[in-house]
């Protein structure tokens, strides 16, 4: 009889809840309530590649070169270049951080595009940032 009148007294609490519980979505968007914002900034050791990551490509056999250094393989530059350092790594392009790359600044070649770079610098955003999109999606597989 005890456990009877437990789950009888759940049951109504619970039903009495349901009975009150009416919203709509536009309560969300007349609240007063200002907005909370969490912002981080990594400033781990990968902060200090370019957005085309640890791995380049180079023409020849050598990495310890100043460069070029490019996102990708083509047909000029096959030879990559894996676990580039993190510092003293070619970070330096033009303007746009599209690549090539090198690992010091020179005419054509004298915008930092580090990552922390471009995250400190809104307007290499608009050029990055899609690149960065486009060489993700040369890591995907196929089929998803």
């Amino acid at each position: 009889m005890k456990n009877f009148a437990s789950i009888m007294l759940i049951t109504i609490l619970i039903l009495a809840g349901i009975a009150d519980s009416d919203a709509d979505d536009i309560d969300l968007f007349l609240a007063q309530i200002p907005p909370d914002a969490l912002m981080i900034l990594d400033l781990s050791g990968s902060m200090k590649w370019t957005a085309a990551g640890s791995t380049m490509y180079v023409s020849g056999t050598s990495c310890t070169i100043d460069g070029p250094f490019y996102p990708k393989s083509g047909e000029a530059h096959t030879f990559a270049c894996s676990n580039l350092s993190q510092t003293g790594g070619p970070i330096y392009g033009d303007s746009s951080c599209t690549g090539p790359f090198y690992k010091t600044s020179g005419t054509g070649h004298d915008t930092n595009c580090s990552r922390l770079a471009i995250a400190r610098d809104p307007s290499l955003i608009y050029w990055t940032i899609p690149m960065m999109v486009w060489l993700q999606s040369l890591t995907k597989p196929a089929w998803g």
